[in-house]
């Protein structure tokens, strides 16, 4: 009689060779010893700029350098106005520039206004309470101070236009609820606080809208410059079919830059 081991080495053999047997029925293949990695994909620069500034200073080169050469033409620009459009397009950065430049200082002052009217509201609402017989009483008492229910907290509107007209519900409350003398939340406290906010908030959009418009200007005047600098070096390129690499550089592209 076979042993226990000697039957069980057996049926563990007879297994193996079942699998060999399927793999090799079913044709599967077998797994190459040696992949070959991927090439990694290199990244080809434009000789057109994209970032504003460099886009503005590769065309004013270009500009220039078009106004001299009389062999390259092409049918629906002209070097003469392609160079008025590359100043404009140099002169409104600058402005954008100008205008945005003080957006920073305002929402900083903004903010600084909102947590000092949040630090108000909130002595105020300890003023309401105390005076209150019930919280239903005090949150009635609330709303005529354009405090509102906001992440369930009573508060002052987050949004900016809501928040302007809670604002104004704010003064007349006070004077009627005979808190506009006390000093912490009366209206010595609140009047230039309502004012700044105001002030402050009417240049923000200003600002903003300002930027905005000068922004959709910019963006089609750059797209129209991109376009001309695209077209002349497809015609550098066929009127320098050998040297038209060296030719680009002379006219300001130069691709490692960019």
């Amino acid at each position: 009689m076979y042993s226990h081991t000697t039957l069980k080495q057996a049926s563990l053999s007879c297994y193996i060779n079942f699998l060999i047997m399927e793999r090799t029925d079913n044709n599967v293949p077998e797994p190459p010893d040696d992949v070959p990695e991927q090439p990694a994909k290199k990244t080809v620069k434009s000789n057109v700029a994209n970032r504003d500034a460099d886009l503005s200073t590769l065309a004013i080169t270009v500009s220039d350098v078009w106004l001299t050469k009389n062999n390259i033409t092409l049918l629906w620009k002209t070097a003469e106005d392609f160079s008025e459009e590359v100043a404009a397009f140099a002169l409104l950065l600058n402005s954008k520039s100008n205008t945005g430049k003080d957006r920073p200082r305002i929402t900083h002052d903004l903010q600084r206004c909102n947590d000092a009217l949040d630090a108000g509201i909130a002595l105020l609402k300890k003023a309401i309470d105390a005076d209150s017989r019930s919280m239903e009483e005090a949150r009635a008492t609330y709303a005529r101070f354009g405090i509102v229910l906001e992440n369930r907290t009573y508060r002052l509107p987050i949004e900016r236009n809501n928040r302007l007209f809670a604002l104004r519900l704010i003064l007349p409350a006070l004077l009627v609820a005979g808190y506009d003398k006390k000093p912490s939340i009366g209206t010595a406290y609140f009047t230039p606080l309502i004012t700044q906010y105001t002030t402050l908030t009417n240049l923000a959009t200003n600002t903003d809208q300002d930027v905005s418009g000068i922004i959709g200007t910019k963006n089609a005047q750059k797209k129209n410059i991109t376009k001309v600098l695209t077209a002349l070096i497809k015609v550098i390129q066929g009127n320098y079919p050998d040297t038209y690499k060296n030719e680009l550089r002379a006219w300001g592209f130069q691709r490692e830059k960019f």
